[in-house]
């Protein structure tokens, strides 16, 4: 019985593309990337609408009461192209970001799944303190011990909610599966 489990924790990493973890970065280059796109085009076409008024204003004659309509359009327009374009660069950030969260939780995930089962969380967790809590302390036992054995593997330091999400997604793993 055992190496099925041991299989079936190797293969977990498989599913791990899926997970919350990723979505956290990949979600925010969405909406940015989105965002941009939308400044981009308002922008373009605020700025078309002030050049044609421009040249209204040259077929007429008339600068000056329209000369301040123009300006303000001009200054919206370019800001909405800056603001789009800024947003995209900062979009591109966030893609390369998601990726690399990505890799590190496929490695982070892999390494925990074939290093420790739900026993020896258990073991561990129960030579600190005693496993007969409730059912909700003992899932926040276990959630502080697979803290507790990344940090200690890894002595780099994790974005709080990318570790967080990680820790949930491993005792989903490890500990809800087997409910089922």
């Amino acid at each position: 019985m055992a190496k099925p489990q041991t299989t079936s924790q190797k293969e977990a990493p498989n599913i791990v593309p899926p997970l919350r973890t990723y979505q956290l970065t990949e979600q925010k280059y969405r909406d940015i990337h989105s965002s941009a796109w939308a400044l981009l085009i308002v922008g373009c076409i605020l700025l078309y609408i002030t050049l044609v008024q421009l040249l209204r204003m040259l077929d007429n004659h008339r600068l000056f009461p329209q000369l301040l309509f123009f300006f303000l359009s001009l200054a919206a327009s370019l800001a909405l192209l800056i603001l789009g374009r800024r947003s995209l660069r900062y979009s591109q950030e966030l893609k390369v970001q998601s990726e690399k969260d990505r890799q590190l939780a496929n490695e982070l995930v892999e390494w925990f799944i074939t290093t420790y089962s739900r026993d020896q969380i258990d073991h561990q967790i129960d030579a600190i303190t005693s496993l007969g809590d409730t059912p909700e302390i003992l899932c926040l036992k276990r959630l502080d011990m697979i803290r507790i054995l990344i940090t200690r593997e890894y002595s780099r330091s994790f974005d709080e909610e990318f570790l967080d999400q990680l820790c949930e997604d491993l005792y989903n793993m490890l500990f809800e599966e087997n409910l089922i």
